[in-house]
């Protein structure tokens, strides 16, 4: 698994608007029980193949994308570039 820290933002919906603007496909929106308080999405580039996970967590400050193995894509490296790149 690949992690990457992005900028972290005040609240979820900003985090949905960054998402948005990169042009990425929300697909999954749950909380996670091994982390309470944190919230995560799955997001896809249209109908390409792969996965970015997405996590957010206010308490600890941290926002950050994770790709599994076996979820690689070519579009996801570009994604992660415009994710990184947002103020």
């Amino acid at each position: 698994m690949r992690q990457v820290e992005l900028k972290f933002v005040e609240n979820s919906g900003d985090v949905e608007e960054m998402l948005r603007l990169a042009g990425l496909d929300i697909t999954l929106r749950t909380a996670l029980k091994s982390r309470p308080g944190c919230l995560h999405w799955h997001v896809k580039n249209g109908v390409e193949r792969g996965t970015m996970e997405i996590t957010w967590y206010p308490s600890r400050g941290r926002l950050w994308a994770s790709v599994q193995s076996g979820r690689e894509a070519p579009w996801i490296d570009g994604a992660l570039a415009k994710l990184s790149q947002v103020d």
